[in-house]
């Protein structure tokens, strides 16, 4: 899973307003977010708008578990 799945989760922002902004499924958003699709530059870009205080890279990055 991505980081920037478990930041949307944190940052209290639902699925439906990440895939309203994104124009496409909430299924879509959820395959991105875990990383089984890739998510395009544009789509990264938008996420980056509503989560400035974070790090694209950091957003994109593969969640470590302990």
């Amino acid at each position: 899973m991505l980081n920037v799945r478990r930041v949307l989760d944190v940052e209290g922002i639902p699925v439906r307003t990440i895939a309203e902004l994104w124009n496409c499924s909430e299924k879509t958003v959820k395959n991105k977010t875990s990383g089984r699709t890739d998510m395009t530059y544009k789509e990264a870009k938008a996420l980056k708008g509503v989560l400035p205080k974070y790090d694209l890279d950091y957003l994109m990055a593969e969640e470590k578990r302990a």
